[in-house]
């Protein structure tokens, strides 16, 4: 009995400091939730109540736009079930699908989907890749291939690819690009770092190990550096990083704003003067199997969204699942309101992939 009590007045704690406002379940298993703040922009997934869990039937499956400010659900497409990615003001979508072993995505078919055109197609960008970034109407494929790390830049509006080097670049026996990440200051902008190794193969104009920038308007690749400072970054409006402290930023129970880009005070803010505590969330959700992740910044850069994923074993196809909630939590005063649930495995046999916020960024 004791015991029973405990977990009540834990779980009880877990919910204070939240804010939970009315709710609209708009698909089935799908719940968005009325806030006090005033909202812009959208959050966009990819959704499906084909009950053959197969996914593909497209009359089934599409990917959704509910409107923050609005209150309304559209969908803007239909397509197969896959893995969903989308460009940071929604203008452009990408659904990979179709499987291939050893993939982190789902086979070498692209389904890319063009909002304000209203236009689509679909890709085979030759592999099944490992990523997939979106600048503008430029949809980028990272894809590695036995030490010869490729990425290929299509452009929607020409329906070209291409593969992105670096100018006269000479050749090596291993040659890598990673780190591949959107620019958060600019629109037109995509890093990513490049590596060498091994004996040279072809002669050419030796490039340093480090980040670099493509300007996906000009094709002019630039130096950044040794290190991004743009990289695994969540920055504010006010300039404020976020974060979860602790060595992984983007994991957590406290989330907390800071004038510098590390979560680990003990070197640079060991008295926690620069640092402030937005939200602590409560460690018995994350006892009990959930994780608490930061998943981005909002457009407007004030708030941030953070996801809790719990495990669960009630779902209608029978085997596990997971149960997601949406926070947002004010980047200056810490405030927090639950935005959006998504158990659509425990209604349906159906699924709804990650939510992602986007709309234009702040002037």
């Amino acid at each position: 009995m004791k015991f029973i009590r405990f977990i009540f007045v834990t779980f009880g704690l877990a919910l204070a400091g939240m804010t939970q406002c009315p709710a609209a379940e708009v698909l089935p298993g799908v719940t968005l939730f009325e806030t006090k703040e005033n909202l812009s922009g959208s959050l966009l997934f990819l959704f499906s109540d084909d009950p053959t869990g197969n996914w593909t039937n497209e009359a089934r499956t599409g990917v959704y736009e509910y409107d923050l400010g609005q209150k309304k659900l559209r969908k803007i497409t239909p397509t197969r079930g896959g893995t969903f990615v989308c460009s940071n003001d929604g203008k452009m979508l990408a659904v990979a699908y179709g499987e291939e072993a050893g993939s982190h995505l789902r086979g070498t078919n692209i389904f890319l989907f063009d909002v304000e055109a209203h236009q689509g197609r679909i890709v085979d960008p030759g592999n099944a890749p490992r990523a997939i970034k979106i600048v503008g109407r430029h949809v980028f494929f990272w894809i590695p291939t036995g030490g010869h790390d490729q990425l290929f830049d299509y452009d929607f509006a020409k329906a070209t690819k291409r593969r992105v080097e670096l100018p006269g670049a000479s050749k090596w026996q291993y040659e890598g690009i990673d780190g591949i990440h959107t620019a958060t200051e600019k629109k037109n902008a995509l890093h990513f770092c490049y590596s060498l190794g091994g004996q040279r193969v072809e002669d050419g104009r030796d490039y340093r190990t480090g980040y670099y920038e493509l300007n996906v308007t000009n094709g002019i690749i630039t130096w950044i550096g040794d290190l991004d400072p743009d990289f695994h970054i969540f920055r504010a409006a006010d300039g404020r990083y976020i974060g979860f402290e602790g060595e992984d930023v983007s994991e957590g129970h406290k989330l907390v704003s800071s004038a510098f880009n590390q979560f680990r005070f003990e070197s640079r803010d060991p008295k926690g003067k620069m640092t402030k505590v937005l939200k602590n969330f409560s460690r018995f959700r994350t006892l009990m199997g959930g994780t608490y992740s930061l998943e981005q910044m909002s457009p407007c850069r004030r708030y941030a969204l953070v996801r809790l994923e719990e495990p669960t074993v009630a779902t209608k196809k029978g085997s596990p699942g997971w149960v997601r909630t949406y926070f947002i939590v004010n980047a200056g005063t810490g405030e927090t309101t639950v935005l959006a649930k998504e158990e659509v495995r425990k209604k349906i046999v159906g699924f709804a992939s990650e939510f992602y916020w986007v709309g234009p960024p702040p002037e």
